[in-house]
């Protein structure tokens, strides 16, 4: 019998079984051992948790890479409308923007 301890153990003990990761909640169902349940479960509940916080993390990065070109985008149009006037009002021609 294969006992893992840790988070880290439990992983290997899958995978040297040839189980995958994913049948964790059938493990947790059929295991009788309270210790392999409890574990199983808080593995559960941390890769449920890490996978929440990537898809949040990744969200905020695109808000923020967005937020970046936009920021981008309107100081090459602040920058362009001065490049206008310096050249409008050097050339004489003062209405124009």
């Amino acid at each position: 019998m294969i006992m893992p301890i840790d988070s880290e153990s439990l992983e290997l003990t899958f995978h040297s079984q040839g189980v995958n990761m994913r049948y964790l909640g059938m493990v947790t169902q059929l295991s009788v051992v309270p210790h392999v349940r409890d574990l199983c479960i808080t593995e559960m509940i941390a890769r449920s948790a890490k996978n929440i916080i990537n898809k949040q993390v990744a969200a905020m990065v695109i808000e923020h890479q967005r937020r970046y070109q936009d920021n981008e985008d309107r100081r090459e149009l602040l920058k362009k409308q001065a490049n206008n006037r310096h050249y409008n009002t050097s050339t004489g021609n003062l209405n124009s923007t």
